[in-house]
């Protein structure tokens, strides 16, 4: 069957063929997508009335709403095909454009990180998301470089639970509970996009089972991930 997708007479040259695990992790990343725009509205709202930095929250959840839908687009539209290292034309836009949007709304996370939980670290991780930004659009025209963003990633993935173990370690009763649960989150959305990376895709590719599982897993973890974020964040200040 061919995905009955509104703007698909504009890309009648892409003959896509999608099964019934494909149209299932579509309804997922759809869902996935309502839900980060739906909590990051709530941010929104409490970053008028209680918190101001919870802009950067709401700005985090949004980015990472909207970078879906260029990779929606890429892989169910035009045809990406999973795993490959090769990407010109408009998958190469919309690839770059993902990549973009995507760590912009992480971008904004740690802004809000290093200005009210970390203040030493002098927005060191904010910068190693520039970073990381730069490395992976670089990797797309020189594939090498995917192995260079290996430990920046590594540092933007692994900052997130050693930052929250420390704040848990470091407090009790509320703070303790929640600090645990934003960080299990983070780590769910974060290991969630990884699996379904351009950049990533080809290590997972080498088992193919390995793709069957991320089609389900990534937008799942993201969709658990935002919801315990949102738990985690406290509505009364």
């Amino acid at each position: 069957m061919r995905f009955p997708i509104l703007f698909y007479r504009y890309f009648d040259e892409y003959n896509i063929e999608l099964n019934a695990l494909d149209y299932f992790e579509i309804f997922l990343w759809i869902l996935s997508m309502v839900v980060f725009i739906i909590v990051g509205l709530t941010f929104y709202k409490d970053s008028k009335k209680r918190n101001k930095m919870y802009i950067n929250l709401a700005l985090f959840f949004s980015f990472f709403a909207i970078s879906r839908v260029f990779r929606l687009i890429s892989k169910f539209v035009i045809g990406y095909q999973y795993g490959t290292t090769q990407f010109t034309g408009t998958l190469l836009i919309l690839a770059i454009l993902f990549n973009i949007v995507s760590y912009i709304g992480l971008f904004a996370y740690y802004l809000y990180l290093e200005k009210r939980v970390v203040k030493k670290t002098h927005y060191f991780l904010s910068i190693c998301i520039i970073i990381v930004i730069i490395i992976s659009i670089i990797s797309y025209f020189v594939y090498v470089f995917i192995y260079l963003l290996i430990p920046f990633y590594l540092i933007v993935i692994l900052s997130i639970p050693i930052i929250y173990t420390i704040l848990a370690i470091r407090s009790e009763g509320k703070v303790r509970v929640s600090a645990i649960i934003i960080m299990i989150g983070m780590m769910l959305i974060i290991i969630g996009n990884a699996l379904d990376a351009p950049g990533f895709a080809p290590f997972l590719a080498r088992l193919p089972i390995l793709t069957v599982i991320a089609q389900i897993a990534a937008p799942s973890l993201m969709i658990v991930g935002c919801l315990l974020i949102r738990k985690g964040f406290p509505r009364e200040l």
